[in-house]
């Protein structure tokens, strides 16, 4: 049920989803070491295990960021956690027939929901590509990919009529699905194992291999014509010309890979036994780079981040432990009979994990935890495969340390709850926040914070709240115990320096402000734009056009060419700040012309800029360009009403022009 769950519930991503997922491995695993008796037949894979999770537990405790890294670090147990009970429960070959039945049947049916999503938001005029259930087509494409194989394994060698047709829907609406995602990467893996899958189907009948393909590809064109985006006004760029672009390194998502995998391992050299921590390549990214083109909190490679994040030893343990897994596929091939179908069925499932291997090398499959919960449990089914070889008649019998185990699991579920419950009584905080029951949310922010102190979020929190009751120490010492406990993110610099202003503190807040340029000198205009905003409050001009004129060098106008969607309009608005603050400078110079074409640069990157508008209305004003200055002061209060000067000037215009109201 949790491998049917995960995949629907956005991939995993969701903070419910995470606890779910903790909470039945480590009750099952728990369960399964007080009441079954069991015997570990990989000593060896289970000692690479235990040595990566002892070396990236070392990472975590040295981590710049403790809480993240502590989350990730619990996630890659648990995806241990899962290899073990797979391979502990799947002992026969029957069970391990029904897990892989399953497994194709939860991605006919992800295919089948996104495919229904794709034809509704395309023909109700939204433009969309293919995500299924996940947040992104990459990710999708990602999960997917593990099926695939699997499935044109199943159809290829299926010698009954009725699961020949199961299986050819599967792959279809599987292989529909993997396409419309438009993701390169995706497409790209499933060809390099295409040669091996190929290559697997030499023991059975050339003539039937060859109609069946010739069918399944038919259909497939069939399908991707029928679905052309084309017909619904999709305007993603071809798949053709994609893969033109990422041949020629031209295309932006190649560009910025590049630039997010030369710093993973700048980053790696820098700190290569224990890394920076899992979670915290976004932190220090910024600082290895020399521009702010392109973002992701994802290196988009999990081999660097992994470098990056958990040092060059985690890394090495985790290529040893997939070496292995590898060398008992291998092994296990060689006691599977060709005539038998459960060896196609191996072979989907040891071409799905090599797929998707491959393609972890490219994108951010491992934070949607469905991904690598499937991965592991593929890991499982080769191991539960080689293992049912190598059965003995033998009673097993419990030992100490399962027990032992057993008993230690159970005690440490409470604390899996935690950061959940933590989690909902923030969000009923916000509820009343967003109601403007402060008092009430104020309630629901604190106790999120005792059940779940570590999570700096909570601190935030936290801290606008007692700002907004004037409870100015509390206020600080949140903010500060936010810095302190997570050092390298430059926004909680960037809020404990508002803060600090606020209360008349300049000198700490300049000391922050500063700090939150340092750790991340591209990303964030209005770290530059608050200092500039506070030089134009103490009227030194001169510094405030140095900084609004600094945050708006750091995107050229080429960059809004390259850059991706999801941060074009954000960084918009704050360039849009920065050119209504050199407005605001040049019509205290007194310098209308200029101010005039700042101003309006100010509205051509936010249309609802209200101070914009009202300072072009005061220069208008001043011009005695009284039609135009009153269409100004009324779009201001359009998008302002709290703007009151505004009325001053009309009722202004009203008497010039004999209307006086």
């Amino acid at each position: 049920m949790l491998l049917f769950y995960l995949p629907l519930d956005f991939g995993g991503h969701s903070s419910g989803a995470e606890t779910i997922l903790r909470l039945t491995a480590f009750l099952s695993l728990a369960l399964i070491f007080l009441f079954y008796p069991i015997s570990l037949n990989f000593k060896k894979i289970y000692f690479l295990c235990l040595a990566f999770l002892i070396s990236l537990l070392f990472s975590t405790l040295k981590s710049f960021y403790f809480y993240g890294s502590l989350q990730q670090y619990i996630n890659y147990a648990v995806y241990f956690l899962i290899f073990i009970l797979v391979i502990v429960i799947f002992k026969k070959k029957e069970e391990i027939e029904n897990l892989i039945t399953w497994i194709f049947l939860i991605g006919s049916i992800v295919s089948l929901v996104g495919l229904f999503f794709y034809f509704l938001t395309n023909l109700s005029g939204f433009n969309s590509n293919f995500y299924a259930t996940f947040y992104q087509t990459d990710v999708c494409a990602g999960f997917l990919l593990l099926i695939l194989p699997l499935a044109l394994s199943l159809f290829i060698s299926a010698d009954e009529l009725a699961k020949t047709f199961l299986y050819a829907l599967g792959a279809l609406l599987i292989a529909w699905g993997l396409i419309l995602t438009h993701s390169r990467g995706g497409i790209l893996s499933f060809i390099l194992i295409l040669p091996f899958l190929l290559w697997s189907f030499k023991d059975l009948n050339k003539k039937m291999i060859f109609t069946k393909l010739i069918i399944f590809l038919f259909f497939l064109l069939i399908g991707l014509y029928s679905f052309n985006s084309k017909e619904y006004g999709h305007k993603s760029k071809p798949l053709k010309r994609e893969i033109y672009s990422l041949v020629e390194g031209t295309d932006s998502s190649v560009l910025a890979r590049l630039s997010f995998w030369s710093s993973a391992l700048s980053i790696s050299m820098d700190y290569p036994i224990s890394g920076i921590g899992l979670d915290n390549f976004n932190r220090f990214y910024p600082r290895y780079i020399d521009n702010g083109k392109y973002f992701s909190k994802f290196v988009h490679n999990f081999y660097l981040q992994l470098a990056s994040e958990g040092g060059w030893i985690s890394l090495i343990f985790f290529l040893l432990f997939l070496f292995s897994i590898i060398r008992v596929s291998i092994k296990t091939l060689k006691y599977l009979n060709p005539k038998d179908l459960f060896f196609y069925k191996f072979w989907g499932i040891a071409l799905g994990a090599l797929a998707l291997i491959f393609h972890i090398f490219v994108d951010v499959d491992w934070q949607f935890s469905s991904i690598p919960v499937f991965l592991f449990t593929y890991f499982g089914i080769i191991c539960a495969t080689g293992a049912s070889f190598e059965i003995k008649d033998k009673e097993i019998k419990r030992k100490s340390w399962q027990i032992y185990t057993g008993y230690f699991l159970i005690i440490f579920l409470p604390l899996i709850l935690l950061p959940y419950l933590a989690e909902k009584e923030a969000l009923e905080g916000k509820r009343f926040e967003d109601q403007g029951a402060y008092q009430k949310a104020l309630i629901f922010h604190e106790r999120a914070l005792k059940l779940n102190p570590l999570e700096v979020n909570y601190r935030k929190n936290l801290a606008n709240l007692y700002d907004l009751f004037n409870r100015q120490g509390e206020a600080l010492n949140q903010a500060q115990r936010l810095i302190k406990e997570d050092p390298k993110k430059a926004i909680h610099h960037q809020f404990l320096a508002q803060l600090y202003l606020k209360y008349k503190n300049e000198k700490y807040f300049l000391a922050e402000i500063r700090k939150a340029i340092e750790l991340d000198p591209f990303y964030y205009p209005d770290f530059n734009n608050d200092l500039g905003a506070y030089y134009l409050s103490k009227r030194d001009f001169k510094k405030a056009e140095v900084y609004y004129k600094i945050a708006i060098s750091l995107y050229p106008e080429s960059f809004f060419k390259e850059m991706w969607n999801f941060r074009i309009s954000s960084i918009k608005l704050k360039f849009s700040e920065s050119f209504l603050g050199l407005g605001s400078i040049y019509a205290n110079l007194k310098q209308d012309n200029l101010a005039e074409i700042y101003y309006l640069k100010a509205l051509k990157y936010d249309k609802n800029n209200a101070l914009a508008y009202l300072g072009l209305g005061i220069i208008y004003f001043n011009q005695k360009n009284y039609i135009l200055a009153e269409k100004l002061f009324k779009e201001t209060l359009k998008y302002n009403s709290d703007l009151k000067i505004c009325n001053y000037y009309l009722n202004k215009i009203y008497q010039i022009k004999g209307k006086i109201e």
